[in-house]
């Protein structure tokens, strides 16, 4: 999310909806995510979801606040990761990891952050990004003897 100006309001949730690059028409594993919040003052938690419906389904792309979120984009609801105050980056052990992407895989995500903004404070800008680290799947047959 970038440039993003909350409101003077207590709380505020900002949902933007994309679709993921062609790379990941193969299946991924997401292996580590990280927070990069430039002012972490007003952030208090975000969270990245699939849009978890059938692959050939165009959900419309957004960016503002949930409360106006496209009907369609309701499907957008499974967690893939997720972040709160005062935690860092997270890494799943080397042996695992968790699916993304693939033929049968909805290519559209859904990142949620929610603002805390108790003084009301008014031109507030932000820009974020949740790093996700994935390594592509790789499957081969081995004939062991």
């Amino acid at each position: 999310m970038e440039n993003v100006e909350i409101p003077a309001t207590e709380t505020t949730y900002w949902c933007k909806v994309q679709k993921l690059n062609e790379n990941f028409n193969s299946k991924h594993h997401i292996v580590q995510f990280e927070p990069i919040i430039k002012n972490s003052a007003y952030v208090h938690h975000m969270e990245v979801f699939h849009c978890n419906t059938d692959p050939d389904v165009v959900i419309p792309l957004y960016n503002g606040d949930c409360q106006f979120l496209p009907s369609e984009a309701k499907v957008c609801s499974k967690v893939i990761s997720l972040w709160a105050m005062g935690a860092s980056t997270f890494t799943y052990p080397k042996e695992t990891g968790l699916p993304i992407g693939g033929k049968d895989y909805n290519p559209y995500i859904r990142l949620e952050v929610h603002y805390n903004n108790p003084l009301l404070d008014s031109g507030m800008i932000f820009s974020l990004i949740i790093k996700i680290t994935v390594k592509l799947l790789i499957k081969f047959l081995c004939r062991c003897y």
